[in-house]
This record gives structure tokens, sequence and C-alpha cells, in this order.
């Protein structure tokens, strides 16, 4: 499609502006921490950049496997941030390795540059006018992605340029998938939605580059850090982190958990609707557009991601974007759900400040507003393709 995006409509446009408002003063209201710029990772107290840093900083020393030991890895944090633990893979250190060449307070600052570039790069990528580029950028990434220092928008922004470019730029798009592996919960549905795209060459040239990095890890840092890795899933730690039902928590095995559900249930229903979402994208009708099909993958992406949380809330609004395209005119029902969606990180940190005791209960619905904006944007398509016939008749 060379068309560029509508905006959905006046109730969407409106819920977008009030959303960008709303980031605008909680990075105000927090500027203090922003702009704190620490020599060393123990004087940094609410990032998950400092895990990173962390990773480095044993990386460098020769100890890359016990980076994923708690016992080792967390006195080098400060006592605030004892509770983190190191759970990408070894080839993640391929790329966090230089951090600790660097002061803490630097490489906080080109985290932060980093994220704000990608914040713009996926509309860009999305090929939205400048005016919902801007509201992109101040949307929940701006917030919960930029305070928290954590590389999710980057992961996304990868992820957009592979979805977008996969056939233009099979090679490209392919290097970005294998880079993007190093967090790979976003991507689960990403090899269905090439198969189903035909995008062979793009699928080949990322499983072959996964496999470079993997490779080059192992002789990095030796071959004893990928047991150490996959040992880190049996920690304790590691399953109070995983299974945690804190509000900040919104993938679907802790929605269940908030509902009750036992351990369980949550790891059975979980896998179910993963695999179901893989059919579901490697089954979409070929003759939908593109757009449509990847708006419909990144929603989905989001619903099964196996941990899923609101510094990630860019993959949704990813997947908004790409229905923008799909479908330029959104009736009011569409506008309604995608406007509370791309709006609920902030309202739910208004929610959680007035009504602390009921977070737990509105994190339950703010994973349905997912659902069903997922929902919505699949019977939208879907009506769009049935009336495309009867025009053209």
């Amino acid at each position: 499609m060379s068309r560029r995006a509508s905006l959905g409509g006046p109730l969407f446009l409106c819920a977008v502006i009030l959303a960008a408002f709303c980031n605008i003063y909680f990075v105000a209201k927090q500027l203090d921490q922003l702009w704190t710029f620490p020599q060393s990772v123990t004087q940094s107290e609410r990032e998950d950049l400092d895990a990173f840093y962390r990773a480095s900083e044993l990386a460098q020393e020769g100890r890359a496997v016990e980076a994923y030991d708690p016992a080792v890895f967390r006195p080098g944090l400060s006592e605030a941030q004892h509770h983190l633990i190191f759970v990408n893979p070894p080839h993640f250190l391929l790329f966090s390795y230089p951090m600790a060449s660097f002061s803490y307070g630097e490489v906080k600052a080109a985290t932060g540059v980093l994220i704000l570039a990608s914040l713009l790069l996926i509309p860009l990528f999305a090929r939205q006018p400048m005016e919902m580029v801007i509201l992109f950028a101040l949307s929940a990434g701006l917030h919960y992605t930029l305070l928290r220092m954590n590389i999710s928008v980057v992961m996304v922004a990868l992820i957009v340029f592979a979805l977008q470019y996969a056939e233009r730029r099979p090679v490209l798009a392919g290097l970005a998938l294998a880079v993007a592996t190093i967090k790979p919960q976003y991507g689960w549905l990403v090899p269905f939605f090439l198969l189903n795209s035909g995008a062979y060459r793009c699928f080949a040239v990322a499983a072959i580059g996964t496999v470079f990095l993997v490779a080059v890890s192992v002789l990095a840092f030796g071959w004893d850090s990928w047991p150490a890795f996959f040992g880190i899933f049996s920690d304790p730690d590691f399953k109070k982190y995983a299974l945690g039902v804190t509000p900040g928590s919104l993938s679907l095995q802790a929605t269940i958990g908030k509902l009750g559900g036992t351990d369980g249930l949550r790891s059975a229903v979980q896998v179910i609707a993963m695999v179901a979402s893989a059919g579901l994208v490697l089954f979409l009708p070929r003759r939908w557009s593109r757009e449509a099909r990847i708006g419909v993958m990144l929603l989905a992406s989001a619903a099964v991601a196996s941990s899923f949380l609101y510094y990630s809330w860019s993959l949704v609004c990813a997947g908004l974007l790409f229905m923008l395209l799909a479908v330029p005119r959104w009736p009011v029902s569409m506008q309604a759900i995608a406007g509370l969606v791309w709006m609920q990180p902030a309202l739910a940190m208004l929610f959680f400040n007035i009504y602390p005791a009921y977070a737990t209960a509105y994190s339950v619905f703010v994973y349905a507003t997912i659902c069903s904006a997922l929902a919505l944007a699949i019977v939208l398509v879907a009506r769009q393709d049935r009336k495309a016939p009867a025009r053209a008749g």
C-alpha cells in the first residue's frame, strides 16, 4: 500500500493525544531519575540496564558463566537491585560486552538515545505520518521504557523493520531478526509470519544469523555458558520472577494466576495459547493485506508473550499502527477499544495511585483489553475482506 495511514478516527486520535500528555507528565515528575548518571552500577537503584551492565562486568572478567548464578551476580549491584537476575541468552553478551568499558552513566545516556531512536523508528518503519511518529514517541514507551532503561522497544523496532522489509530487503531483515533473538520472548510468532508470507530468504538469513551468533558466543564465553543459561529457568529465583502475579505482569499465565489458577494450569494455558497463535498466524489469509497480517501478528504476540510488562507496550501500539495502514477508517467500536488500549499504561498508573488495593484486579482488565483489540482487529479486517468482492462486483 502506498497511501499514508489515516489516524483511525477522532475518538482514537483524542485518546492518543491524551496518552501523550499523561506520559509527558509522568516523565516530568521523575525527571531527576532520568537525568541522574551515576558512575557505577552499584549507585543505580531502579533500572533494568543494571542487569546488562553487571553481566558485562562478569563477561569482561572472564566469568560470563557466573552471570547466571544469582549468588555471584547480585553482589555487584546496589542493595535495592538485589532481586535482579540475568535471564538473557549468552549471545546477548556479545552486544552487552563493551558496556563495562565505560562508566554506568555513559552507558545509560547511550541507551537512552537508542530507546528514543527506536520510538521514532517504529512508526517510520510503519509508514506513519509525522504527527503519528511524534505521538508514538510520546506513548507508553517514553515513560515506562525510558525510565526503566529497558531495551524491549529496541527489539520491537528490529522486529517491525524485519516484518516490513522481509521481502524487499531479506538479508537486512533477517539479520535484524537474528539480533532480536537476544530477547526472544517478543518474536515467537515471527517465523510463522515469514512462512505465511513466503519470505523464505529472510527466514533462512535469520536462522543462519542466529546460529552464527550462538556459535560465536560459545567461542567467546565457552560451551558452559549455554547450560548455565538454561539452568537459570529451574532456579527458585527465576520461578519466583516468572510466576509473579504483580500488577505489572501482563502475560497470559500471570493473568491466569491472578484469577486463582494453579501453576500447572497457568503453564498449560500459556503453551496452548502460544501454539494456537502460531497456527493463527501461519494460516492468516494471504489475500489480506500485508499490513493487516502484521498488525494481527503483533497484537497476538503481545497476547501470548511469555513475559509481558508495561514497558513492552510499544509492541501493542506497533500492532495498532499497522491496523491503521490496513483499515484507514475505523468504526467507533474499534476506535474506542484501540484508544483504551493505547492509553492503558497511563490509565493504569493513575488507577494504581488512586486505588492501590485494586491494582492486581485492574491489571487483569488491562490484559483483557489486549485480547479485545486483537479480536476486533481480526473482525475488522475480515469484514473489509468480505466487502471487497462486493465492491469489485
